[in-house]
């Protein structure tokens, strides 16, 4: 649970603000169901309303600048790691495909003898 002050990433509303964490007094909303209110930092005066336990929406705190660069630094290893297990991959299938080839032209060969 986020609390208020808490940045966080909301679907494609961006960058919020946690402002509150409230019920709601609306008509056909459960009194005990809790509600963040949050506050897009792009709009001074927006908000928008999303129950606490809401699925259907991704919700997810920013990260600071150094949880990014350490992101970044993983996500090279691992790019560099696929790049480098796909070419041995591909070598692999070249030189079976080549020797598959090799083996074809020597019975051709051995064949036509």
């Amino acid at each position: 649970m986020y609390e208020v002050g808490d940045l966080i990433v909301y679907g494609r509303t961006g960058i919020c603000e946690v402002t509150e964490i409230t019920t709601l007094k609306m008509d056909g909303v459960p009194k005990d169901k809790l509600y963040y209110i949050l506050r897009p930092v792009r709009e001074k005066h927006g908000k928008v309303f999303t129950p606490v336990d809401n699925e259907k929406i991704v919700m997810r705190r920013v990260i600071s600048k150094e949880e990014a660069e350490e992101f970044k630094e993983e996500y090279k290893k691992q790019t560099n790691l696929f790049r480098q297990e796909h070419a041995a991959t591909i070598a692999a299938k070249k030189e079976k495909a080549r020797a598959a080839q090799e083996a074809a032209r020597q019975s051709a060969a051995e064949t036509a003898q």
